[in-house]
């Protein structure tokens, strides 16, 4: 009897909990290659804080050292608030990896491309590519993409 009781309330319970692939939308169909890395990274933002505040913190030796997401402030100079673009996007196709070695940034005459990180690990973008920003000359807007560390 109390296993059937026991049995009957899990059952319940699971039937009750949300389910995690529920929550999961698909990028809007036609966007480019931009397009889709912003969905991603804000459905991984969405994925990992949910409706928390989350920052972009820059370190003392930025670009040479990642920019990392997290729900922390460094202080206003340092830290720049998240404002997302797909604000329901879940299910990102990133995923999160500590890797060895770390993808480098690449800074040159032009600007530079730096990885970025959640929580100080790094974002896949799958097939060897990382998330990487790029700062300086060539895009009027903050830039993000998946590239090959060099």
């Amino acid at each position: 009897m109390v296993i059937a009781l026991v049995l009957t309330v899990a059952a319940l319970l699971s039937a009750s909990a949300p389910d995690a692939k529920a929550h999961r939308t698909a990028p809007p169909s036609g966007l480019t290659t931009y397009g889709q890395a912003v969905w991603n990274l804000d459905a991984l933002l969405h994925d990992t804080f949910g409706n928390q505040k989350v920052w972009l913190n820059a370190r003392s030796s930025y670009p040479r050292t990642p920019a990392n997401f997290s729900t922390d402030v460094i202080d206003l100079a340092s830290s720049r608030i998240v404002v997302y673009t797909f604000a329901k996007a879940h299910g990102s196709a990133f995923t999160l990896v500590r890797p060895n070695p770390k993808p480098r940034p690449d800074i040159g005459a032009s600007g530079w491309n730096t990885p970025l990180t959640v929580r100080d690990s790094y974002i896949s973008c799958g097939n060897g590519k990382w998330l990487y920003e790029h700062g300086g000359e060539a895009y009027a807007n903050w830039w993000v993409g998946c590239l090959k560390s060099r």
